[in-house]
């Protein structure tokens, strides 16, 4: 039995605005091996994956004198791109949900670098990628069962441990840099069906997290991903990754499944995405189509394996299945400017629409739900806004 679940995004509220890089601005200085994200990061929309999956639009260029110039660029002629980030989260559900007058809060900060092995060890197109992710203060974790469905729904984040390693890999570039080879502890989210409401936390999707395996961030699993750029705004992936069901008891650091009691499977994923930005067009869009295949078991949340309903044979073992498949498609427009269009403005005040729609091809997933869909509309660079 299939269910379908339409979450339509009327309004996300998120202060993501607080990113601080050590690194100063680039225009003057070399670019070899694959192009590192700092303050003035001039990569194409399909290259930033990982962190900058968090920053789908340029970003401002840097001003002179900020804090930590100096240090910047030593670390940066030295082959360190350093990345600092705060996120702060506030959900609350003054009128809908099951208990209804609550609040959650999160305080996320994310460290990390990028290490450019051409400069350091000689290894040209070869880079390390570190982040680490720590969740200091929070507040009331149980916001999910009092807002919503916590069986098939995904109401709110849950990170009850402070400390995440959510990436360490080496990437390797070939080809002129058209082909890129990474391996390591990643998650697949920051590659594949990168989320179009702009913040992975803001629009989840529980088929994708749930059957598909894709853990949801901030959570990193061993992966191997090639990709492929036809052109600066086409990329092909495929991809691997092992998917623990364990989250959100794992902290990234277990080199198999750990204590946290949980079930491996792998999750292959493959994908084709077109990705323009304010840089390459005034009305920038993105699309994306992709397939997954899990290799994990399936429960039947409905059915025991007699046929019968578990609520009138609870005696009897659930029903299951081997592997399940699906596909995601996903699609963006900006269609409003308040400038009317103007080029070279990086980051005008805009709105874009977005939507996608996800579907598996088996009936028996285990959390019972068969197709998603998603849409939303979003303002990018507010009036008024902070540029750090």
């Amino acid at each position: 039995m299939n269910k379908t679940a339409i979450a339509v995004w009327i309004a996300v509220l998120s202060v993501m605005g607080v990113k601080t890089a050590l690194a100063a601005d680039t225009a003057d200085h070399s670019r070899t091996g694959s192009n590192l994200p700092s303050s003035t990061d001039q990569s194409v929309p399909n290259e930033r994956v990982g962190p900058r999956v968090l920053m789908p639009e340029p970003r401002q260029p840097a001003s002179p004198g900020r804090p930590f110039e100096k240090q910047g660029r030593w670390l940066l002629d030295h082959g360190i791109s350093v990345h600092l980030g705060a996120t702060q989260i506030y959900l609350r559900n003054p009128s809908v949900g099951l208990d209804t007058g609550n609040h959650e809060s999160l305080t996320l900060f994310d460290i990390g670098a990028d290490f450019d092995m051409q400069k350091i060890a000689g290894l040209t197109g070869g880079t390390l990628h570190f982040q680490q992710l720590y969740v200091p203060w929070t507040s009331n974790l149980t916001y999910g069962g009092q807002v919503g469905d916590v069986i098939v729904g995904k109401p709110g984040p849950y990170i009850p441990k402070v400390s995440h390693l959510t990436l360490f890999t080496y990437e390797q570039k070939l080809l002129e840099d058209k082909l890129s080879i990474e391996a390591g502890k990643s998650n697949a989210g920051n590659y594949f069906a990168l989320p179009l409401c702009n913040v992975p936390l803001g629009c989840v999707n529980a088929i994708l997290q749930d059957t598909a395996g894709i853990n949801p961030p901030p959570y990193a699993n061993w992966g191997l991903r090639l990709a492929y750029d036809f052109t600066p705004t086409l990329r092909m992936q495929a991809g691997a990754w092992r998917s623990n069901n364990a989250y959100p008891f794992t902290n990234g650091w277990e080199r198999s499944k750990g204590d946290s009691g949980g079930t491996l499977s792998t999750v292959y994923l493959a994908n084709l995405a077109y990705r323009t930005d304010f840089t390459i067009e005034p009305y920038p869009r993105s699309f994306e189509v992709m397939g997954f295949y899990n290799n994990g078991e399936q429960t039947d949340p409905y059915y025991t394996v007699n046929g019968t309903s578990k609520l009138q044979d609870s005696s009897a073992a659930a029903r299951t299945s081997k592997g399940v498949s699906g596909v995601y498609l996903g699609a963006k427009q900006t269609f409003w400017r308040s400038d009317g269009g103007q080029p070279g403005v990086p980051n005008p005040t805009a709105l874009s629409a977005y939507t996608s729609l996800t579907h598996t091809f088996d009936a028996d997933t285990a959390n019972g739900v068969g197709t998603l869909g998603n849409a939303g509309i979003i303002l990018s660079a507010p009036p008024g806004g902070v540029v750090l």
